[in-house]
C-alpha cells in the first residue's frame, strides 16, 4: 500500500489529495481533498507561513509518504502569476525534501495526454477544460472531487504513482528518497 499526497499548484488555491494506492490493478482511494486558499498574489510572502502548518496538519494525519504533484505551468503574457506558482510549489518542495518525502511532478502536458489515454481520445489536439474531470471520474468510478483543484491533484498522484507513472515524462526531486511501499 501506498499513500500519496496529491498537488496542483495555485497561486491563490491549491490543490491537495491524499491518495492511497493497493494492490496493483486495484481502484485507488481518495481518502481526503481539500481546495486550500493559500493567499493573495499581493502579499506571497504570507504563503510559506500559511501552508507549512497547513502541510504539516495534513500530513500528521494522513501519514503519506510521496508527493505527486502537476508542475507549475509557466504562462507567457502572466509572468507574475507563473512566479506566484513557482514561488508556491517552492514551498511545497521545500517542505517535502526537509521531511525526506519523495515528491515527483508531471508537465501539464504530460497530465493532459494521460487524460486522453484514460478516456481513449486520440486527437493530440484535444485539451478541453472538462477533460481532466471526466479522466478522474473513469478512474473513480463516476465520484469525482468537488473542485477542479481537487480533481487535478488527484490525477497528479494517479499519474505519479499509479496506472500511468510509466508512461510520461517527469522530474523528480529528493531523488535520495524512496516511498515506502
Amino acid at each position: 500500500m501506498l499513500r500519496v499526497l496529491g498537488a496542483d499548484p495555485g497561486f491563490k488555491h491549491l490543490g491537495l489529495a491524499v491518495v492511497e494506492f493497493g494492490e496493483t490493478g486495484s481502484a485507488p482511494v481518495v481518502l481526503w481533498s481539500q481546495d486550500v486558499h493559500v493567499g493573495e498574489a499581493d502579499h506571497p510572502e504570507r504563503y510559506g507561513p500559511m501552508l507549512i502548518p497547513y502541510l504539516d496538519n495534513v500530513h500528521a494525519e494522513w501519514s503519506f509518504t510521496a508527493i505527486g504533484a502537476e508542475t507549475p505551468p509557466m504562462i507567457q503574457d502572466n509572468l507574475k502569476t507563473s512566479c506566484m506558482l513557482q514561488r508556491t510549489f517552492g514551498v511545497v518542495d521545500g517542505w517535502a525534501a526537509c521531511r525526506g518525502l519523495a515528491v515527483q511532478y508531471r508537465s501539464p502536458v504530460s497530465l493532459k495526454a494521460a487524460a486522453r489515454r484514460v478516456l481513449g481520445i486520440t486527437d493530440a489536439k484535444e485539451t478541453s477544460k472538462g477533460m481532466m474531470r471526466l479522466a478522474c471520474e473513469q478512474i473513480l468510478g463516476g465520484k469525482a472531487r468537488r473542485t477542479s483543484h481537487e480533481n487535478d491533484a488527484f490525477f497528479a498522484a494517479w499519474v505519479c504513482y499509479g496506472g500511468q507513472s510509466g508512461k510520461s515524462a517527469c522530474f523528480t526531486s529528493n531523488q535520495g528518497v524512496s516511498p515506502v511501499l
